[in-house]
């Protein structure tokens, strides 16, 4: 296969902030120049130390991973009750019974992520979220409110790079919702910047096995998972460590979401 030109990839760490584990992973991730990119999850256990961290990586971009499935809420979760368990954590019900009708109190607890990473000194390039939350039409107001509260034009698309393995009709019909909904993100104000792709590490390098292609001159976004402990995620990093998709024929260059 030849590849096409001047395609610039963004690599980004999800769940910075998660635990100690995953931000060692991360961290060392950033020292190897695997990743150019991460996401904090300001209600990790180790968000602080994720925080601080940024610090050491000046040439690197750090988003708020907004998180309405794990953990416990920042702000006092009012009207959030129905995704929360008895312990006052997320429960992990929020991408199945999401409701526009919580827009507001969706926005009130993603503003108060927001904030805390800011307060902690972190220049904040974009935004996305843990289990793609921010993806679903019950979060949608709720994501362009903070995106005008906080001045954020850049935020992560809904998965789009997707490996030939389902159903023909299947894939086509799910390819053109997320075209809908990608197209809604970038043109419903605030406008926002977006990459062309987006999938994991895995979904491009499957997809260029298969003989897939990437058009010339687009920006993808890669995401990963440094430090969860599973082979899957562990394969990731792997194929990062490996240069696999240059391997693949892939001719590319790592930016950030900085350059956007």
């Amino acid at each position: 296969m030849t590849s096409p030109k001047n395609i610039r990839i963004i690599i980004n760490a999800d769940d910075f902030g998660r635990s100690e584990a995953v931000n060692d992973a991360i961290i060392m991730c950033l020292e190897e120049g695997l990743i150019s990119s991460a996401t904090i999850m300001a209600n990790g256990e180790g968000w602080q130390a994720a925080c601080r961290a940024t610090a050491q990586f000046p040439t690197a971009s750090f988003g708020v991973h907004l998180n309405l499935t794990d953990y416990r809420p920042v702000s006092d979760a009012t009207g959030l009750d129905r995704y929360l368990g008895s312990d006052g954590e997320f429960d992990g019900r929020f991408r199945h019974q999401a409701r526009m009708s919580d827009s507001e109190s969706i926005a009130m607890e993603w503003s108060a992520q927001i904030q805390r990473v800011l307060d902690a000194g972190v220049k904040v390039s974009h935004l996305d979220s843990h289990h793609h939350a921010h993806t679903g039409l019950g979060a949608f107001w709720a994501l362009k409110s903070v995106q005008r509260r906080f001045g954020i034009r850049r935020v992560r698309l809904t998965r789009n790079l997707i490996p030939d393995d389902d159903e023909v009709r299947a894939r086509s019909l799910k390819l053109v919702a997320k075209t809908v909904w990608n197209s809604a993100l970038r043109f419903v104000p605030p406008c926002t910047k977006t990459a062309d792709y987006f999938g994991s590490v895995t979904d491009l390098h499957q997809v260029l096995q298969q003989c897939g292609s990437i058009r010339s001159g687009s920006i993808v976004e890669l995401m990963c998972h440094p430090g969860l402990g599973s082979p899957d995620y562990d394969r990731e990093v792997e194929l990062l460590r490996e240069r696999a998709l240059q391997a693949l024929g892939l001719d590319f260059v790592t930016i950030s979401y900085n350059d956007l």
